[in-house]
């Protein structure tokens, strides 16, 4: 008889860790998520050659104000993250050396609670005055895939503005 009591309590307990963690986790991930909102993987070549990104390449805007971007090389490329949590566009801007314009890429969080992971890949041919990007970036909304977007751009390197959105989502 002891046993069952026991079994049942333990049941019991878990049941209600369960039902806890299903009602109380989406409301951590709206307000309490401790990690940057907006991260990404970037993947820039120039005439075929791996370009590494260096501190101060990669800045951040947020309604005309100056945003922190977390700039760390890894072997294939950098990444980048700013902490986001506001709704409006994001927009980082990204400056290669040879480059006159740097290009500008813009992540729109429709809800501040949004989490947007994104790869961007950067091609730049100076033979050929182009300039290729492609971007794939997927948004979750608490613990939900909400969506995915892939947009690829081609801009010529003497344009003045050189803009890639990756999130309209």
């Amino acid at each position: 008889m002891k046993t069952v009591k026991i079994i049942a309590t333990v049941a019991v307990v878990l049941l209600l860790a369960g039902i806890s963690w299903i009602v109380l986790f989406p409301l951590y991930c709206r307000y309490l998520f401790s990690s940057n909102r907006i991260t990404g993987t970037i993947f820039v070549t120039v005439d075929g050659e791996k370009y590494d990104l260096k501190d101060g390449d990669v800045t951040g805007l947020y309604e005309n104000s100056d945003i922190g971007v977390e700039l760390s090389n890894m072997p294939d490329g950098a990444r980048v993250s700013t902490l986001g949590g506001d709704y409006g566009p994001y927009t980082l801007s990204i400056h290669i050396e040879g480059m006159d314009t740097p290009l500008t890429v813009v992540v729109y969080q429709y809800n501040w609670w949004n989490v947007t992971e994104f790869d961007l890949t950067v091609s730049v041919d100076t033979s050929a005055g182009k300039i290729s990007i492609k971007s794939k970036a997927k948004v979750l909304n608490e613990t939900i895939f909400i969506g995915q977007e892939e947009h690829s751009t081609e801009f010529n390197l003497s344009d003045e503005n050189i803009t890639h959105i990756i999130v309209s989502i």
